[in-house]
């Protein structure tokens, strides 16, 4: 059966591809005026970045873009400005690869759009220039955060992270009132929390810290408790041999007791979202019934 030329264009997504496509839309495509000036010359967005790279508020101790991106590139999670047809890589590595540059880009992406929007003397250049090519890389960005099922969150103004679209966690964190605590939620799923244990024991202290104040209101967030107390993660409370849960453990088995005390947390929150505001809608749906 012959496929229509939109189900062959939608079905032909490639990862490597993509990458590809938007490490060269960065780098190397004329997308954007050099400069706020009505004849202005394009240029490519990484020239752009560069130029007004220090009005990024996130740039660490980096002097400039080029040593910001080598320095991303010594971590094993980013291949930037990269050959993606002279490498092979696993698929686990090449999902690893995709979240780090996806995440790297958007950030791009956001600052220069940011730029673009408003600053006052970016306006008539732009709607003088022709942006289709700048505008196509946000295209190309959501698609991929579409396939590889990824979620930008905002953690302060201009500053993203890419999360794993985990829809307990963002529901959780949508029900959250503390600002800070819902983003810290989302954290978790972060791709480089993976394998880091003090980080993870950082975010579930942070969220025992909250339970403490509220208290445990149901048996799933009762044992996150316990978990954490006796895990070495808030107190070292041992059992009576003397041992926490995680004496003698591999870090791959400690990780996996702070992922189980994490989930646990998610199903406890959930469980109180219910009985706080669901469970008295569901007692009104349900006496429609039996008027």
């Amino acid at each position: 059966m012959r496929k229509s030329i939109h189900e062959i264009i939608l079905d032909g997504f490639d990862l490597r591809t993509e990458l590809q496509r938007i490490d060269n839309l960065f780098f190397d495509r004329d997308t954007i005026p050099t400069e706020p000036l009505p004849e202005a010359e394009m240029c490519t967005m990484y020239r752009f970045a560069k130029v007004y790279f220090n009005k990024w508020p996130f740039t660490g101790t980096c002097i400039d873009l080029e040593e910001y991106v080598s320095k991303l590139n010594e971590d094993e999670h980013y291949k930037l400005n990269f050959d993606f047809s002279s490498v092979y890589f696993e698929d686990a590595e090449m999902m690893e690869i995709a979240f780090g540059n996806t995440e790297f880009y958007y950030n791009m992406y956001k600052f220069i759009e940011n730029i673009l929007n408003n600053d006052a003397d970016f306006q008539l250049t732009i709607q003088r220039a022709n942006l289709s090519l700048f505008y196509k890389m946000g295209d190309v960005l959501n698609v991929i955060i579409n396939h590889i099922y990824a979620k930008p969150i905002e953690l302060e103004t201009l500053k993203y992270i890419l999360i794993p679209n985990n829809e307990e966690a963002i529901a959780v964190a949508e029900c959250v009132e503390n600002l800070e605590t819902s983003k810290i939620i989302l954290k978790y799923n972060h791709f480089k929390t993976k394998g880091d244990l003090q980080a993870k024991k950082s975010i579930l202290r942070h969220l025992f810290t909250d339970i403490e104040k509220e208290g445990a209101r149901s048996a799933a967030m009762k044992d996150f408790c316990c978990i954490l107390n006796k895990a070495d993660i808030r107190h070292n409370n041992t059992g009576k041999n003397g041992k926490s849960i995680t004496t003698g453990m591999t870090d791959e088995q400690i990780e996996e007791v702070y992922d189980v005390a994490y989930r646990l947390y998610l199903m406890a929150k959930l469980d109180e979202e219910y009985e706080d505001m669901l469970k008295d809608k569901v007692k009104e749906y349900k006496s429609r019934i039996d008027e």
